[in-house]
């Protein structure tokens, strides 16, 4: 299924060349204009902090002193000190940015408040613009498994599907994370011996398996309008695509990275980022077509 899903992408980009770069056009386009959008907006709750600078870099001045003591670790760790040291200091350092955060909170709560929202804010823009241009990938590759073809205008989708992407894919991230707070705590009880280590191995295969069974989450709500946790069941119990989805990231993986280190050869930087960003399109289009057509497949044997 895998060669199947992958010739039938090639054949797709050999009948539509320069779709794969009109498209990779407009998502950086968006994602430019979206990321500027988002800094200045969420930059607005940063100005009160602006206005008192001086005091907060009183604050956070013990944590500014340790990361210069991390630096000097560091490079001394180079040179062949120990690693202890090093691991010691950027534990300090953590502590340090603690007290800083909190000293910080008493002395100014209002703009600790507003610095939080600011960063909140800028976190929620930035998912829903990589969701938006996500979302415009699959429906594009969708299109391209059902009628053979696409158009500029696929890429567009309405902002309450863009939110309830973003709302599976946290109850997504909340219980795959469970299980591995559950690993962490257990390991930690038992100081993180032999058995606590191949626990922590085992929940990490565990993650990866229900990571790709969880992953069509976001093709049933584009696809079939699923709701939010829906979704997420109809991607668990779809058969046959695990395995060759795992496939299909490794090849996917193997040749980015190939792509990447052949192209690191050419000292030109404009040349460089030209071809990088004509290489990534196509891969990326070839990827979200083979896994289209995998879930497409997979839909109409369950029908059938």
């Amino acid at each position: 299924m895998v060669i199947e899903s992958v010739g039938y992408a090639f054949k797709m980009v050999k009948e539509k060349p320069f779709f794969p770069v009109i498209i990779g056009l407009i998502s950086l386009i968006i994602g430019g204009l979206g990321v500027v959008f988002s800094a200045i907006f969420s930059g607005l709750f940063f100005i009160p902090a602006i206005k008192n600078i001086d005091a907060i870099r009183v604050i956070f001045s013990n944590f500014f002193t340790k990361v210069s003591a991390l630096k000097a670790v560091k490079t001394g760790m180079i040179a062949g000190n120990s690693e202890a040291s090093y691991v010691q200091s950027g534990y300090e350092s953590i502590i340090e940015l603690s007290k800083s955060l909190i000293s910080m909170m008493y002395s100014f709560p209002e703009v600790f408040i507003l610095i939080i929202f600011g960063v909140l804010i800028f976190i929620f823009l930035l998912s829903f613009i990589i969701s938006f241009i996500y979302i415009g990938w699959i429906k594009v590759s969708l299109d391209f498994c059902d009628k053979g073809k696409s158009s500029v205008r696929s890429f567009y989708n309405k902002f309450s599907v863009v939110f309830k992407v973003i709302a599976s894919f946290a109850l997504k991230s909340i219980l795959l994370l469970l299980p591995l707070l559950l690993a962490g705590f257990i390991c930690k009880m038992m100081q993180f011996n032999t058995f606590s280590l191949l626990l922590l191995f085992l929940m990490f295969i565990l993650e990866s398996y229900l990571s790709l069974k969880f992953y069509f989450f976001k093709f049933f709500i584009v696809d079939q309008g699923s709701g939010i946790i829906s979704s997420l069941k109809n991607s668990f119990f779809l058969r046959g695509v695990t395995l060759p989805l795992f496939l299909l990231f490794i090849l996917y993986y193997f040749i980015s990275f190939t792509s990447s280190f052949i192209l690191s050869i050419i000292s030109n930087r404009a040349i460089y980022l030209v071809l990088y960003f004509i290489s990534n399109v196509y891969i990326a289009f070839i990827w979200f077509i083979a896994v289209s057509y995998l879930y497409k497949k997979s839909i109409r044997s369950i029908e059938n």
